[in-house]
C-alpha cells in the first residue's frame, strides 16, 4: 500500500485517490486524466533477483534506476511529487521497514520516513529528474510468500484556490514466484533408548507449518528431556508441537528407567467377613518409573468396597490409578452388604411400647440396637423374651442374624395422692412426677416452697419432719399436708409512751418496712406502772419501702374500753418484716416534736437512710426538716446522690445530687432545696419523705427538725430496729 506522510486533508484525499488507482492497476487498467501530469520512465526490475532462495528473497533489490516525471501547465503554483515503496503479499512484523537509498529529486536527496519520502517541490512545469541508487526490502524474519510484489510508485498533485487534481504515476512491479521451505532435524540420545515420531513426516516444511513430535521410550528407558525447539516442554510430556518459521532442530534425551514392584492386598471390616479381588492393568512383575497402573476392586457376593489405602489410593471409588515412583503396596478393604431384620412384640395383661435405637427396617451385620420398654399408665414392664432377657427397662442386641424380641407388660393398681397446706403463712407444695393417680410403686417427691414473708414449718399426714422435701412410695392412697407460718420479728419493747389521758403530750408510733414484702405490726399496750396487758392492735398492711405513723389515739380506739386509762404505756411490738420503729412525742403546749425512741434493743441511726422527713408544707406549720450530709472520707471531696421517696407510698419522687462536699466536711440541705431541684409539687410537699443515699458515698445522713415555736432543734435520726425475723406466731407477748 502507498502511504502518505501525514493525515492532512490534502494527504487524505491523496490516499483515497491512490487506493482507486491501485485497484485499477490490479484489474490491469491504467489511470487516466484529461491532461497528462507526468510519466514514470526507464524503470525496470530484474526478475531474476527475486526468484530462488530465501536469502535472495530477503535482499530483494530494485535499482539502480533513473526516471523522470514531466509536468504540464496545470501547475500555476508550487506542486508536490511524492514517491513511495509498496510491498504486498509478505507477513510484516512490527519492525519491518522497506528501505530505499539514494533517491534524489533534481539533485536533492529525499529523506525516507517509514514507507514515505519527503516531497519534491516543483515550481515550474517541465521535466523533473529522479535518480534511485538502490531500492531494497529486507524481510527481517517475515515470510516472503509466492506472489510477493515490490513496487515503486509516486503521485503528483497540486492544490489551488478552486480545485484539487490528483494523478498516480505508473508503478514498476516485480513478483516473487518461488516458494521458500525449511528443514526439520530430529535427533535422540542419552543412556537410554527410544525414538521420536514426526507427524507429518516431510523432507521440508512451508513457513508456519505445525509439526507434532512424540517421544517413544524403549523398554527399560524413559524420556529424560526435550531439546531444541521443544526445550520448554516438560519431560513428563511425551508429545511436543512446533511451528516452522525457519530451519528447526529438536532433540529427545532418553535415560535408563528404574523399575518398581506393586503389591496388592484385600481386607475386611465389620463383624461379618467380606471378600473381593483386585484386577491390575497392566500386569507386570516390575514397572518402569512413571508407569501408571490401574487397579479395579471387584467385591465378592454380599460385599462392597469400603476404602482404598496405600499407593496414593483413597476413597471408595471402584478404580484407582497408581503412578510407579517407588515400590507400592495397595490394600482394598471390603465390607459386607448383608442385612438382618429385627422383629419386636409385646404381650401380657398390660400395655406398653418397645422402641429401638437406632431405628431401621433392616440392620447391617454387627449393628448394636438398644431396645427400651415404655409402660403405659396403669401398666408395668415385667421382662424380656426372645433375643433379650431380664427385667431391666433396656436391652442391647447385636445384629448378626435376624432377631425377634418380646416385652411383657402387666396391669398394676394406681393410687391417689391428696396434698394440702395450712398455717398462718402461705406457700406451695409440688409433686414430681405430677400426675395423680400414681401406678403402684411410683416414687413421688413433694417439695414445699414458702411464699415471701412465710416459712415452711413441717409436714403432717403421710409425710413428717420439717425438711422442705418428702419422698413417698405409692403403694396405697396417701394424704399429705404442709404447714406454713407467717414470718415475724422478735419482740421490741418501748417504755414511756404517752396515752391520750396525758393532756400535755401525745405519742406517735412510726414504722418503716425495709423488706421486700408487705406486712403488719402487732402492738400490745400495757400499763406502765403495773405491767398489766390492756390489749393488742394490728396495723394495716404496710407496703415495702413505706414509713407510716400512727397516733396513740388510733391504737387505743381499736382496744376494749379501759376501766381507767393510764397516763403512760409500755409497748411491745412484733412485725412481719425487717425494719425500724420511732417513738415521736408532740407537746401541744409549746408545739414541740421530740424523738423519744428508747427501745430495749437500743437505738441507732441508719447511716444511709432517714425516714419521716417533713416536707416544706409541714415545715411551714412550724416544723421544718433539714438534712445534714457528712463526708467521712479523709482524703477526697465527693458529691452525694439522694433518692427522695413518698413515705406513704414508697414511690420515688426523684434524685437530688449535691454539690461537692470537702473531705471530712459536711453540707446542710434545706428540704425545700431538694424539692425545688426535683420538682416536687406543693401537694406532695405536705407529707413525709424517706431520703436514702444512692451512690457509693463514704459518709452518713442526719435528720434535724426545728421546733420553730421555741427555737429548739431535735435530732430525728435515731431509730429502733426490729429484732431478727423468726418463723413463729406470737402468743400475746407481755408488756413491760
Amino acid at each position: 500500500m502507498f502511504l502518505g506522510r501525514s493525515l492532512t486533508d490534502k494527504g487524505l484525499a491523496f490516499l483515497r485517490a491512490a487506493a482507486m488507482v491501485l485497484a485499477l492497476l490490479a484489474a490491469g487498467a491504467a489511470p487516466s486524466h484529461a491532461t497528462t501530469l507526468g510519466t514514470l520512465s526507464a524503470v525496470t526490475i530484474p526478475t531474476a533477483v527475486l526468484t530462488g532462495t530465501r536469502a535472495q528473497a530477503d535482499a530483494a533489490v530494485l535499482g539502480p534506476q533513473s526516471f523522470t516525471i514531466t509536468t504540464d501547465n496545470i501547475f500555476t503554483t508550487t506542486a508536490r511529487i511524492d514517491i513511495g515503496i509498496d510491498v504486498s503479499g509478505a507477513q510484516f512484523s512490527a519492525t519491518t521497514t522497506p528501505a530505499i537509498s539514494g533517491l534524489t529529486c533534481q539533485g536533492t536527496t529525499l529523506v525516507q520516513t517509514s514507507l514515505m519520502f519527503t516531497s519534491c517541490a516543483v515550481t515550474t512545469q517541465g521535466t523533473v529528474a529522479f535518480q534511485v541508487t538502490n531500492v531494497s526490502y529486507t524481510m527481517a524474519g517475515d515470510l516472503a510468500a509466492p506472489g510477493t510484489k515490490i513496487s515503486l510508485s509516486g503521485a503528483i498533485y497540486n492544490s489551488s484556490n478552486t480545485r484539487q487534481i490528483f494523478e498516480t504515476l505508473p508503478t514498476a512491479t516485480a513478483v516473487l514466484s518461488t516458494a521458500v521451505s525449511y528443514t526439520l532435524t530430529v535427533t535422540s540420545g542419552g543412556a537410554g533408548t527410544g525414538a521420536v515420531a514426526v507427524s507429518p513426516q516431510q523432507a521440508s516444511y512451508a513457513y508456519g507449518s505445525t509439526v507434532t513430535l512424540t517421544a517413544n521410550a524403549a523398554g527399560g528407558s524413559a524420556l529424560s528431556a526435550w531439546g531444541g525447539a521443544c526445550s520448554a516442554t516438560a519431560a513428563t510430556n511425551t508429545s511436543c508441537t512446533v511451528t516452522i518459521t525457519g530451519n528447526t532442530t529438536v532433540s529427545a534425551t532418553f535415560v535408563r528407567a528404574s523399575t518398581y514392584t506393586l503389591t496388592t492386598k484385600t481386607a475386611s471390616t465389620g463383624t461379618v467377613t467380606a471378600t473381593g479381588t483386585i484386577a491390575v492393568n497392566p500386569i507386570a512383575s516390575a514397572y518402569t518409573a512413571g508407569t501408571v497402573v490401574t487397579l479395579t476392586a471387584n467385591p465378592g457376593t454380599g460385599a462392597a468396597l469400603s476404602s482404598w489405602s496405600g499407593g496414593g489410593c483413597t476413597g471408595s471409588a471402584t478404580t484407582c490409578q497408581v503412578t510407579m515412583s517407588a515400590n507400592q503396596t495397595v490394600t482394598a478393604t471390603f465390607v459386607s452388604t448383608l442385612s438382618y431384620n429385627l422383629t419386636v412384640s409385646t404381650s401380657g395383661t398390660g400395655t406398653g411400647t418397645l422402641s429401638a435405637s437406632p431405628f431401621a427396617t433392616a440392620y447391617a451385620p454387627g449393628t448394636v440396637v438398644t431396645l427400651t420398654a415404655h409402660a403405659d399408665s396403669g401398666s408395668a414392664f415385667t421382662g424380656w423374651n426372645g433375643a433379650c432377657s431380664g427385667t431391666a427397662s433396656t436391652c442391647s442386641v447385636t445384629m448378626s442374624a435376624n432377631r425377634a424380641v418380646g416385652g411383657t407388660f402387666v396391669i398394676v393398681p394406681s393410687y391417689s395422692l391428696t396434698v394440702s397446706s395450712n398455717g398462718t403463712g402461705t406457700g406451695t407444695i409440688t409433686a414430681s412426677p405430677s400426675p395423680s393417680p400414681y401406678v403402684q410403686g411410683t416414687a413421688v417427691t413433694l417439695t414445699a416452697t414458702a411464699s415471701a414473708g412465710s416459712t415452711f414449718t413441717g409436714w403432717s399426714g403421710d409425710c413428717s419432719g420439717t425438711a422442705a422435701t418428702c419422698a413417698l412410695t405409692m403403694n396405697a392412697a396417701k394424704t399429705v399436708a404442709g404447714s406454713f407460718a407467717r414470718n415475724i420479728t422478735g419482740v421490741l419493747r418501748q417504755a414511756g409512751v404517752f396515752s391520750t389521758a396525758a393532756s400535755t403530750a401525745q405519742s406517735f408510733l412510726r414504722f418503716y418496712n425495709a423488706s421486700g414484702a408487705a406486712g403488719t405490726v402487732t402492738v400490745t399496750l400495757s400499763d406502765y406502772a403495773s405491767g398489766v396487758s390492756l390489749g393488742s392492735w394490728t396495723s394495716p398492711s404496710i407496703a415495702p419501702g413505706t414509713a407510716p405513723q400512727y397516733a396513740i389515739a388510733t391504737i387505743e380506739g381499736a382496744l376494749p374500753a379501759f376501766t381507767a386509762k393510764p397516763t403512760l404505756y409500755s409497748v411491745t411490738m412484733q412485725a412481719q418484716f425487717n425494719g425500724t420503729f420511732q417513738h415521736v412525742l408532740w407537746k401541744p403546749g409549746d408545739g414541740t416534736l421530740s424523738n423519744l425512741s428508747t427501745c430495749d434493743s437500743g437505738t441507732a441511726p441508719i447511716l444511709t437512710r432517714v425516714t419521716n422527713v417533713h416536707g416544706s408544707g409541714l415545715g411551714a406549720a412550724g416544723y421544718p426538716s433539714s438534712i445534714v450530709v457528712y463526708n467521712t472520707n479523709t482524703t477526697s471531696a465527693a458529691s452525694v446522690q439522694l433518692n427522695v421517696a413518698d413515705a406513704a407510698t414508697g414511690a420515688s419522687l426523684g434524685t437530688y445530687t449535691s454539690a461537692s462536699i470537702p473531705a471530712n466536711g459536711q453540707q446542710v440541705l434545706q428540704i425545700s432545696t431538694l424539692e425545688n431541684a426535683i420538682g416536687i409539687t406543693s401537694a406532695q410537699a405536705r407529707g413525709h419523705y424517706i431520703i436514702t443515699i444512692q451512690n457509693l458515698f463514704t459518709g452518713y445522713l442526719q435528720h434535724l427538725l426545728t421546733n420553730s415555736q421555741v427555737g429548739v432543734v431535735t435530732d430525728m435520726s435515731t431509730v429502733c430496729s426490729f429484732p431478727a425475723i423468726t418463723a413463729s406466731v406470737p402468743t400475746n407477748p407481755s408488756g413491760v
